[in-house]
């Protein structure tokens, strides 16, 4: 009876420990999935804050990017072959800069190569401005500005010209003194304004 007993308690104890054991690998098994799970998870996270940061600083570049992309668009707008509102800004710098009787009116293509009586602008015996080759997607849009003014509102209409926000191009001047301007001088000047075609 004593074996018997002795017996029971020893295979008792002994499934217990082979159950404890069992509990045992089955516990450090899960716990090194979980270990894994939660490496790849850090990497996973790590991962998405690099990626996070990364987009921040995208944003940031994209932001600068865009405010290049419009001061370029104000210096040559997009698509604007008829630029009225450079127009409206021009003949407002003239007025205030003492210019009078000042019109403007776009050049045909047709009309870009002789200006006067055959002559380019700027009379006999001026160097011909050379063609500028234009990238593929600029285009230039040409007009002639004509007005009365004294000698030094022409001046500083011509600085406030050079630090506008739009690029204006000065292709040929003219100043002539006439009895009926007089005593003013004529102006006449040939200007090209530039723009993306796309």
């Amino acid at each position: 009876m004593k074996l018997k007993k002795t017996t029971i308690i020893t295979l008792f104890l002994l499934c217990s420990l082979i159950t404890l054991l069992g509990l045992d690998f089955w516990q450090r098994t899960v716990q090194q999935q979980l270990t894994e799970k939660h490496r790849i998870t850090l990497e996973q996270l790590n991962e998405a804050q690099s990626i996070n940061k990364r987009k921040v600083e995208l944003k940031r570049k994209s932001r600068g990017y865009d405010r290049e992309e419009l001061a370029q668009l104000r210096v040559m707008p997009l698509r604007s072959i008829r630029p009225l509102d450079l127009f409206k800004v021009l003949l407002r710098t003239s007025g205030q800069m003492g210019l009078v009787d000042v019109e403007i009116e776009l050049v045909q293509k047709k009309d870009t190569e002789k200006q006067e009586n055959g002559q380019p602008l700027g009379g006999p015996g001026t160097p011909a401005v050379p063609e500028v080759v234009l990238p593929p997607k600029v285009q230039a849009v040409k007009f002639r500005l004509e007005g009365k003014g004294a000698y030094p509102d022409l001046v500083k209409f011509l600085q406030q010209l050079s630090s506008m926000d739009r690029l204006v191009s000065i292709k040929g001047l003219i100043i002539e003194r006439t009895e009926d301007a007089f005593p003013l001088q004529e102006i006449k000047l040939e200007l090209v304004a530039y723009t993306f075609t796309e």
